[in-house]
């Protein structure tokens, strides 16, 4: 948002009001983008992916694909994308300006990441249905159409990807990176950062040391120790971002406890509708002591999981059923929030290992 961006640059500054930078990284909401861009004039955009997110705020994905597009033709730069998402790609070919691509061309992603929820399944040039060598996931893949619309060749791409004690490795350039990342689509995200500090010839020579020592968490995805047990916390928002989520669960073949926390706050998005366009079937083979749902909107939670035949409870006093879970469950409990629980669940969470310590 506008006043963020403009806090962040105050926020930066010396006591004589002077900034001492020669590069500024600034996220930017989508629907803001358009007032955002023409006053950022930046030399490069950055786009990881386009996909549903708070269907209230942003409609479905069409209306964010014009947003966006009005705000880059609107302005004089770079574009740096995912070629491995056709809604990106078709965005930079439209809009006219220079770009450079990033993608992943090996099959990495399970049956549980991948799904069969689409955000885009129409080529924009023709408008007949797209063809896909294979999904990553959601819409996000090696796609082509008859009318000669192809999956571009990355410019920059990762390679050798392996998961090996929970955690990925891959090849990047000449480099063999032994990452944190514990979620393939985390390797997305070190290549657009890759490619975007190629494109501005910014020196790097500690670029390995610090990929692989970097916490891909940043709060959105925690992993702790409380007392005896293993307690991991993970974002979702959207219905792709919680498939992610549901594979790597089923990655991990021991028992295990979950807790679903669903809100409805104006941050979260009100209209929680895209709880159906998850492939929710797949906890019935996760291996689930048990299912907890929480938040303003548990029972609608609880009904997505009763049309799968999936039982549950729920709460409402998390602090509550984390402790006894702690005491006697698993030792092994997964959290999954959206956004405004996330905070306070990772404040709970730091309270509970100081009382278990």
């Amino acid at each position: 948002m506008l006043n963020g961006i403009i806090s962040a640059f105050v926020l930066a500054t010396d006591q004589q009001g002077q900034l001492d930078a020669s590069y500024a990284c600034i996220e930017v909401d989508e629907i803001a983008s358009v007032r955002v861009l023409p006053k950022l004039q930046p030399d490069r955009v950055l786009l990881t992916n386009i996909s549903r997110d708070q269907l209230d705020r942003f409609g479905e994905i069409d209306i964010t694909f014009q947003t966006l597009k009005t705000a880059i033709t609107g302005v004089s730069t770079t574009l740096i994308i995912n070629g491995d998402d056709v809604i990106s790609y078709s965005l930079a070919l439209e809009s006219k300006n220079p770009f450079i691509t990033y993608g992943i061309n090996e099959q990495i992603f399970d049956d549980f990441a991948r799904s069969d929820s689409r955000d885009s399944i129409f080529c924009r040039s023709c408008g007949e249905k797209l063809a896909y060598q294979f999904y990553h996931y959601g819409h996000i893949g090696k796609f082509y159409c008859e009318c000669g619309l192809t999956h571009p060749k990355p410019d920059y791409s990762a390679t050798s990807i392996v998961r090996e004690d929970e955690v990925y490795s891959f090849q990047l350039s000449d480099m063999t990176i032994h990452s944190t990342a514990r979620t393939p689509y985390n390797i997305y995200n070190t290549l657009a950062a890759y490619a975007t500090l190629q494109t501005l010839e910014i020196s790097m020579p500690h670029l390995k040391s610090t990929l692989e020592g970097f916490d891909y968490g940043n709060n959105r995805e925690s992993m702790l120790m409380i007392g005896e047990s293993r307690v991991q916390l993970h974002l979702s928002k959207n219905p792709i971002g919680f498939q992610q989520k549901i594979s790597l669960i089923l990655k991990d073949e021991s028992p295990k406890d979950l807790i679903l926390l669903i809100n409805d706050t104006y941050q979260d998005g009100e209209d929680v509708s895209w709880l159906w366009d998850v492939d929710f079937q797949y906890f019935a083979e996760a291996n689930a002591t048990t299912i907890t749902t929480a938040g303003t909107r548990r029972h609608d939670m609880g009904l997505r999981l009763k049309y799968e035949g999936i039982p549950c409870d729920s709460t409402t006093d998390l602090s509550q059923t984390l402790t006894h879970l702690l005491k006697n469950g698993t030792k092994n409990i997964y959290l999954i929030v959206n956004y405004s629980g996330l905070f306070s669940t990772n404040r709970l969470l730091e309270r509970l290992r100081n009382e278990f310590s």
